[in-house]
C-alpha cells in the first residue's frame, strides 16, 4: 500500500530531529576552530619553554671587510655585552614564559612554569610553543638564534592541551583554524596576520617586547577560557 505524503514527511522529520539531538555536543569554537571543548576549569596552566634553537651562526656580515667590519663589530660590543646564542634563547624563552605566568596570575587565573620532562599533573592545562622562521623556499622551520643565523624576525606557534589521565588532549593551536600550511616546511604567506601567525617579533627584540609577546598570549588564553565559560 502507498504510504500518504505527509507521512513519509513526518518520517524525515522524525529522522532528522533523532540525529540532531543523538549527534555529539561540540563545545564552542576556540581560535583554532576545532571545537574541542575542555572538560573543566584547569587548577593550574603549566607553561613550559617554547622550543628556540642556537647556533653559532656566521659572526661576520659578508658585506663588510676590513676596517669597517672591526669598528661595526667594537660597536656592537659596546652597545650591548656579548651574548652567545645559548643564552640569548635560554634568555628569551624564560622572560616569555615568565611573562605569560605573570599575566596570568594577575588576571586571577592560577600558573606556573614547568621544566621539560617533568609529568604535569592531571586536571593542569599544559602550553607549549615554538618559534618559526622562513628558510628557503619561503617554508617555515625552527628558529635559530645565532650571529647571523636564517631570518631577522620569528612567528610564536602555541598548543595548549588539557592533562588527562590518559595523556594530553589539545584542546587549542594556533597553527589550526585557518591554513593547515602552518607546520613547519609548509609553503606559507609572509602576512603576520593571517590565521595562525598571530605573533611576530624580531631575533633582537629588547626584553620589554619578550614580555609584550607574552602578555599577549596569555590574555588569547584567557579569551579562549572566556570562551569555554570559565
Amino acid at each position: 500500500m502507498k504510504k500518504p505524503i505527509s507521512y513519509i514527511l513526518f518520517c524525515v522529520a522524525g529522522i532528522l530531529i533523532f540525529l540532531v539531538y543523538c549527534a555529539p555536543v561540540r563545545g564552542a569554537e576556540g581560535p583554532d576552530g576545532t571545537g574541542v571543548k575542555p572538560s573543566a576549569r584547569p587548577s593550574v596552566i603549566l607553561v613550559s619553554d617554547f622550543s628556540l634553537d642556537a647556533g653559532a651562526g656566521e659572526k661576520a656580515d659578508k658585506g663588510l671587510h676590513g676596517p669597517l667590519q672591526v669598528r661595526k663589530r667594537m660597536r656592537e660590543m659596546v652597545d650591548r655585552p656579548e651574548e652567545s646564542p645559548q643564552d640569548k634563547a635560554k634568555r628569551i624563552t624564560s622572560t616569555l614564559a615568565d611573562s605569560i605566568v605573570a599575566e596570568l596570575i594577575a588576571k586571577g587565573v592560577k600558573g606556573a612554569r614547568i621544566a621539560r620532562g617533568v609529568e604535569p599533573s592531571s586536571g593542569a592545562w599544559l602550553l607549549e610553543g615554538e618559534f618559526l622562521e622562513y628558510g628557503e623556499g619561503d617554508r617555515l622551520k625552527r628558529a635559530v638564534i645565532g650571529f647571523g643565523s636564517g631570518a631577522a624576525s620569528m612567528e610564536v606557534r602555541e598548543r595548549l592541551s588539557e592533562v588527562m589521565d590518559g595523556g594530553l588532549r589539545p584542546i587549542y593551536d594556533s597553527t589550526v583554524g585557518g591554513s593547515k600550511n602552518r607546520m613547519p616546511g609548509a609553503v606559507v604567506t609572509k602576512n603576520p596576520y593571517v590565521a595562525g601567525a598571530k605573533y611576530v617579533m624580531t631575533k633582537n627584540a629588547p626584553d620589554r617586547e619578550v614580555k609584550k609577546l607574552g602578555t599577549g598570549i596569555a590574555d588569547k588564553i584567557l579569551e579562549y577560557m572566556k570562551a569555554q565559560g570559565f
